[in-house]
């Protein structure tokens, strides 16, 4: 398999937060674990995590 490219490995982390957020993992109004965190859970690095987070969409309400 092809290796993913960066941007490929930003949606997905992004993909992951936004179900995380929308399935109760991570509560509303809570915060997000640390980057360092998410980077280890995720497999990837913090900046990439960072990315993600800029990227997420605002929350509603």
């Amino acid at each position: 398999m092809a290796a993913m490219t960066a941007r490929g490995r930003t949606e997905v982390v992004m993909r992951k937060i936004e179900t995380a957020l929308l399935d109760g993992t991570w509560p509303a109004g809570t915060r997000l674990p640390a980057e360092r965190v998410l980077a280890q859970q995720y497999g990837v690095a913090r900046n990439t995590v960072r990315e993600a987070t800029q990227r997420l969409p605002p929350p509603a309400g």
